[in-house]
Formats: C-alpha cells, sequence, structure tokens
C-alpha cells in the first residue's frame, strides 16, 4: 500500500509539474509609449539587449527566438520607404561585422503589399547562416501615413516551423496609434 501511495504521489508530481511549464495560449498585449501596440507571444521576455534604437525587444533564449520593433525616421521624398527598406535589405543580407557575416544567404519572400489595417508593408524573409548557426529573419516596414516603423524576428532555422507562426502573428498583431 506504500508503495502504491509512493507511486500515486510521484504521477501527481510529474503531471502538475508537466502542465504548470506549459504557458498560456493567449497572446500578451503591450503599449509601447502610446505610440504603437502589439501582441506577442507569452514565452517571450522583455529585453533592451537586442538593438539600440529598438522601442520594444522581445526574447526568449531557451527557445532561440528574438523579435524587436524600431521606430524609422520619416522622410516625405517619393521613394524613400522603397529606398529604406532596400538599405536595411541589404543590410541584413550583407551583414559585414567582424565575425558577424551573414553567409549564404537566401530569400524566401520579398514582397510588398496592404495589409487588413490598411498599412503599406514591405515584407522580407530571408535565411542565412551566422557563426554557423542557420538562422530565418523575418523583417518588415510597416507604414501608416508617415509613421514608419521596421519590425524584425528571428530564431534558428530548425526551429521555423516551431516559431516563425508567431513572428508572423506579432507581425500582423502591430498596431499604430502615432508618432514616435
Amino acid at each position: 500500500m506504500k508503495q502504491f501511495k509512493i507511486f500515486l504521489g510521484l504521477i501527481t508530481f510529474s503531471v502538475l509539474a508537466l502542465f504548470s511549464c506549459k504557458y498560456p495560449d493567449i497572446p500578451k498585449h503591450i503599449d509601447i509609449r502610446g505610440k504603437l501596440q502589439l501582441d506577442y507571444a507569452p514565452y517571450l521576455n522583455k529585453t533592451e539587449d537586442l538593438h539600440p534604437h529598438a522601442a520594444i525587444g522581445l526574447q526568449n533564449k531557451y527557445r532561440d527566438v528574438y523579435y524587436i520593433v524600431v521606430p524609422q525616421p520619416w522622410k516625405s521624398d517619393s521613394g524613400y520607404v522603397k529606398h529604406l527598406y532596400d538599405s536595411l535589405s541589404n543590410d541584413l543580407k550583407n551583414v559585414t561585422k567582424a565575425e558577424q557575416a551573414l553567409k549564404e544567404t537566401v530569400v524566401l519572400r520579398d514582397t510588398s503589399y496592404t495589409n487588413e489595417k490598411g498599412y503599406f508593408v514591405q515584407d522580407l524573409l530571408l535565411k542565412g547562416v551566422l557563426k554557423d548557426e542557420k538562422l530565418l529573419f523575418d523583417m518588415q516596414l510597416i507604414q501608416k501615413d508617415d509613421i514608419l516603423f521596421q519590425t524584425s524576428g528571428w530564431c534558428f532555422l530548425n526551429k521555423k516551423d516551431l516559431w516563425l507562426k508567431d513572428i508572423e502573428a506579432m507581425n500582423r498583431s502591430v498596431t499604430i496609434l502615432g508618432k514616435e
């Protein structure tokens, strides 16, 4: 009888431990200085280590998934957004910082469209190798009138099936409220 109680206790403890480690499916919501709102995966934590000019940085080092939102300056020149997008995407494709060269880049998606919120979006999805790690990058420029934000999410390529859908959901959730 004593062995049965110990066995039952171990099973109960195991089940509780298993379910307590699961993140809820409901995304977290954040308002960034009254300028932008974003829903993000509950397993991500805020950080300031990813980009010096990010309005928000999110990461989960255990799951190897990262996301940033960076306000971009606005210029009323015709073609400015296209020029900025080309510059940012070329920077991403041709990172040349000493040991941090992105190699073997393959563009998986390079498109522009108007999303369901009426924002103009330029979207780049690419894969490459950085320091012997295969990575997947999803970068977007999101424009509402004369307000412009860049979003970037990345993860290890072998975890694409796990985390890309969350990165894309964060991109879709972006709501621009006002100027940065």
